[in-house]
Protein backbone atom coordinates (compact mmCIF):
# COMPACT_ATOMS: atom_id res chain seq x y z
CA UNK A 1 0.00 0.00 0.00
CA UNK A 2 1.30 3.58 -0.63
CA UNK A 3 0.68 6.88 1.22
CA UNK A 4 -0.83 9.15 -0.76
CA UNK A 5 -2.35 12.20 0.78
CA UNK A 6 -5.55 11.72 -0.71
CA UNK A 7 -5.36 8.35 1.43
CA UNK A 8 -5.03 9.82 4.47
CA UNK A 9 -7.30 12.97 3.80
CA UNK A 10 -9.89 11.03 2.33
CA UNK A 11 -11.30 9.48 4.97
CA UNK A 12 -11.44 13.16 6.95
CA UNK A 13 -14.42 14.79 6.81
CA UNK A 14 -15.43 17.74 4.48
CA UNK A 15 -15.41 19.95 7.20
CA UNK A 16 -12.06 19.35 8.88
CA UNK A 17 -9.99 21.74 9.46
CA UNK A 18 -6.53 22.77 10.74
CA UNK A 19 -6.28 25.63 12.87
CA UNK A 20 -3.00 27.56 13.88
CA UNK A 21 -4.14 28.80 17.27
CA UNK A 22 -1.56 31.47 17.95
CA UNK A 23 -2.29 33.25 14.41
CA UNK A 24 -5.47 32.10 13.92
CA UNK A 25 -5.36 31.17 10.33
CA UNK A 26 -7.51 28.04 9.58
CA UNK A 27 -7.03 25.72 6.36
CA UNK A 28 -9.64 23.49 5.30
CA UNK A 29 -9.05 20.35 4.17
CA UNK A 30 -9.32 21.26 0.29
CA UNK A 31 -6.70 24.00 0.81
CA UNK A 32 -4.43 21.89 2.37
CA UNK A 33 -4.34 19.44 -0.22
CA UNK A 34 -3.59 21.98 -2.64
CA UNK A 35 -1.13 23.36 -0.11
CA UNK A 36 0.57 19.84 -0.13
CA UNK A 37 0.30 18.98 -3.85
CA UNK A 38 2.38 22.46 -4.58
CA UNK A 39 5.03 21.57 -1.90
CA UNK A 40 5.28 18.15 -3.07
CA UNK A 41 6.09 19.80 -5.99
CA UNK A 42 8.53 22.25 -5.38
CA UNK A 43 10.51 18.90 -3.42
CA UNK A 44 10.38 16.84 -7.04
CA UNK A 45 12.19 19.72 -8.67
CA UNK A 46 15.04 20.03 -5.89
CA UNK A 47 16.32 16.67 -7.54
CA UNK A 48 15.12 14.37 -4.67
CA UNK A 49 15.15 10.86 -4.97
CA UNK A 50 12.75 8.20 -3.21
CA UNK A 51 13.75 7.64 0.29
CA UNK A 52 15.91 11.09 0.44
CA UNK A 53 15.91 12.42 3.88
CA UNK A 54 14.39 16.23 3.97
CA UNK A 55 14.30 17.86 7.12
CA UNK A 56 11.53 19.83 8.32
CA UNK A 57 12.04 22.88 10.42
CA UNK A 58 9.61 25.39 9.00
CA UNK A 59 8.71 27.78 11.93
CA UNK A 60 5.59 28.71 10.97
CA UNK A 61 3.45 25.38 12.41
CA UNK A 62 0.73 25.14 9.36
CA UNK A 63 4.05 25.13 6.98
CA UNK A 64 5.72 22.55 9.19
CA UNK A 65 2.55 20.07 8.77
CA UNK A 66 2.77 20.69 5.09
CA UNK A 67 6.04 20.36 4.19
CA UNK A 68 5.76 16.86 6.72
CA UNK A 69 2.73 15.77 4.06
CA UNK A 70 4.57 16.56 1.29
CA UNK A 71 7.23 14.87 1.91
CA UNK A 72 5.38 11.60 2.55
CA UNK A 73 3.47 11.97 -1.01
CA UNK A 74 6.59 12.70 -2.52
CA UNK A 75 8.53 9.72 -1.18
CA UNK A 76 10.59 11.32 1.03
CA UNK A 77 11.74 10.57 4.93
CA UNK A 78 10.83 14.00 7.24
CA UNK A 79 13.42 14.72 9.65
CA UNK A 80 11.47 16.51 12.28
CA UNK A 81 13.34 19.04 14.14
CA UNK A 82 12.89 22.69 15.87
CA UNK A 83 13.19 25.33 13.81
CA UNK A 84 14.90 27.03 16.48
CA UNK A 85 17.96 25.18 16.70
CA UNK A 86 21.48 26.29 16.23
CA UNK A 87 23.97 26.34 12.57
CA UNK A 88 26.28 23.54 15.00
CA UNK A 89 22.82 21.51 15.60
CA UNK A 90 21.26 22.04 12.23
CA UNK A 91 24.62 20.81 10.33
CA UNK A 92 24.91 17.77 12.96
CA UNK A 93 20.99 16.88 11.89
CA UNK A 94 22.16 16.89 8.67
CA UNK A 95 25.52 15.12 8.55
CA UNK A 96 23.85 12.34 11.37
CA UNK A 97 21.07 11.53 8.65
CA UNK A 98 22.50 12.37 5.82
CA UNK A 99 19.62 15.07 4.51
CA UNK A 100 19.15 16.11 1.23
CA UNK A 101 17.13 19.18 1.57
CA UNK A 102 16.12 21.29 4.42
CA UNK A 103 12.70 22.88 4.41
CA UNK A 104 12.83 26.24 6.80
CA UNK A 105 15.86 28.82 7.31
CA UNK A 106 18.80 26.84 6.83
CA UNK A 107 21.99 28.11 7.93
CA UNK A 108 24.15 24.86 7.60
CA UNK A 109 25.63 22.67 4.62
CA UNK A 110 24.17 20.35 2.90
CA UNK A 111 25.95 18.36 0.21
CA UNK A 112 25.02 19.04 -3.02
CA UNK A 113 22.51 16.35 -4.76
CA UNK A 114 24.28 14.52 -8.07
CA UNK A 115 23.13 15.84 -11.33
CA UNK A 116 20.23 13.68 -12.28
CA UNK A 117 17.05 14.80 -13.79
CA UNK A 118 14.20 15.65 -11.87
CA UNK A 119 11.87 12.60 -10.45
CA UNK A 120 8.27 12.02 -10.58
CA UNK A 121 7.35 12.07 -6.91
CA UNK A 122 6.02 8.60 -5.65
CA UNK A 123 4.62 8.13 -2.42
CA UNK A 124 6.27 6.13 0.44
CA UNK A 125 4.96 2.70 0.49
CA UNK A 126 3.38 1.42 4.30
CA UNK A 127 6.37 -0.33 5.34
CA UNK A 128 9.26 2.15 4.24
CA UNK A 129 10.88 5.03 6.32
CA UNK A 130 8.26 8.06 6.96
CA UNK A 131 9.67 10.22 9.78
CA UNK A 132 12.68 10.61 12.07
CA UNK A 133 12.06 12.41 15.11
CA UNK A 134 15.55 14.38 16.57
CA UNK A 135 14.69 14.87 19.92
CA UNK A 136 18.07 14.51 21.15
CA UNK A 137 21.22 14.18 18.81
CA UNK A 138 21.15 17.75 17.66
CA UNK A 139 23.64 18.93 19.83
CA UNK A 140 26.22 15.65 19.42
CA UNK A 141 25.88 11.86 18.83
CA UNK A 142 22.54 10.50 19.51
CA UNK A 143 22.42 7.96 22.23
Amino acid sequence: TEFSVQSVLGCIPETAALLDVRSGVRVGKRQLCELVGIRTDVLASQGLRHGDRVIVAEADPLNYMVSILACWAGGYVAVAVNPSISDYEQQNVIDMTGAAHFCGDCRAVIAPLPETATTEPSALHMDEPALILMTSGTTGRPK
